[in-house]
């Protein structure tokens, strides 16, 4: 099968959408042909063409370039290539959806979440929000078949959009990659005396990194020998970095910026436990599949989350424990609990790996999505 994937986006980037088309492509690849139209980056593989836009960055005009240039780009893909199915992550489809409905080509739209309501939730301008809303609205209704990344998103496309295909594939991890390293305190230098409650992520307003901080001071005093190890993107969110300093926590935080993507395994490996507080606001109405969740599962670390819909098997597979979204009581108590008990932490940590290994690798993952495109491409 001959695919085109289109990412109009850094695929050396280490965001998680990044991450997430990388691992795809990749493990598509392994049987079908991939023509791949992205921005920046590259991959080395025979069975995958890149082919790059370099789209000029002039300040508010840079979607709209996007999407001019990605019709020239894709008109060019097909016109020299048999393409089977297009395929494309949201908001980065609108020439995909033009091209599929004029050379009858199958058009399949990943899903990862609700553009409109990010925008509302970052505070963005009310007019940008608006005409987000109009696109993604545009998107839907003219879209026949969608790949959703959680069971909620596929929900609210069959629900709001009749007479639709939508499947559910979650993420993924790099089982090879995320895997239990021994000794990752001394590689990283830390302190091994201490315990380690590790978060990895974006930052974003709804990972509930200000619920952990202010659940911080109960869980020390229970637990006075732990750290908070933080690793992402810091400069996005300086109140943040305020709470912590209001509530005097400079010495328990420990804020490691944003590290590459293939030295992530040695701190997740360097935590005790790892955090995942989201709160309800958009992830409950939309639910997660989110990456730092697997990858934390495949290096054999016990889970504290939030009860969001999508990480059910969290508490169903034994692999941590789950808490009310933004209860700091219940938080605090799952994190001291876990602490204070080495056996269940590996009880919880085998089978977290056990789990990701046999559901949630890239290539089984990838064979997911090959199963829908070749349905579609019938």
């Amino acid at each position: 099968m001959n695919i085109c994937y289109i990412y109009l986006g850094n695929l050396a980037a280490d965001s998680a959408q990044s991450i997430h088309v990388r691992e795809v492509v990749k493990n598509l690849a392994r049987k079908s042909n991939v023509f791949l139209l992205i921005e920046e980056g590259n991959i080395k593989n025979d069975r995958i063409q890149v082919h790059h836009m370099r789209i000029p960055k002039i300040g508010g005009f840079a979607r709209m370039l996007a999407v001019l240039y990605s019709f020239f780009a894709l008109k060019k893909i097909l016109n020299e290539n048999k393409i089977d199915v297009i395929y494309c992550r949201l908001y980065h489809s609108f020439s995909a959806l033009l091209w599929s409905k004029w050379s009858k080509i199958p058009y399949v739209l990943e899903v990862n979440g609700i553009l409109s309501e990010e925008t509302r939730i970052r505070k963005q301008n009310a007019l940008y929000t608006f005409l987000v809303q109009v696109y993604e609205h545009f998107l839907f209704q003219n879209s026949e078949v969608f790949v959703c990344v959680t069971e909620k998103l596929q929900k609210y496309i069959l629900d709001k959009y009749r007479k639709k295909k939508a499947y559910w594939v979650p993420n993924g991890a790099d089982i090879k990659l995320f895997r239990p390293i021994e000794n990752a305190k001394k590689f990283l230098g830390l302190d091994e005396t201490f315990y380690h409650i590790g978060f990895i992520g974006s930052f974003a307003p709804w990972h509930g990194l200000d619920i952990l901080v202010k659940s911080a001071p109960e869980i020390l005093r229970n637990v006075p020998n732990a750290k908070f190890l933080l690793v992402g993107d810091i400069g996005r969110t300086k109140s943040l970095m305020k709470m912590i300093r209001d509530f005097n926590l400079e010495e328990a935080f420990l804020l490691v910026g944003k590290a590459p993507y293939e030295e992530i395994p040695n701190y997740i490996n360097a935590c005790d436990i790892c955090v995942a507080p989201f709160v309800r606001e958009r992830n409950e109405d939309i639910g997660l599949s989110p990456l730092k969740l697997y990858e934390y599962m495949a290096c054999e670390k016990p889970v504290v989350a939030s009860r969001i819909p999508g990480l059910e098997t969290v508490k169903e597979m034994n692999a941590g424990i789950l808490v009310e979204p933004e209860n700091l009581r219940e938080l605090s108590d799952a994190i001291v609990s876990l602490l204070k008990s080495k056996e269940l932490r590996g009880e919880m940590g085998k089978n977290g790996r056990r789990y990701v290994v046999e559901n949630h690798s890239w290539e089984n993952i990838s064979d997911k999505i090959e199963e829908i495109l070749a349905r579609v491409k019938e």
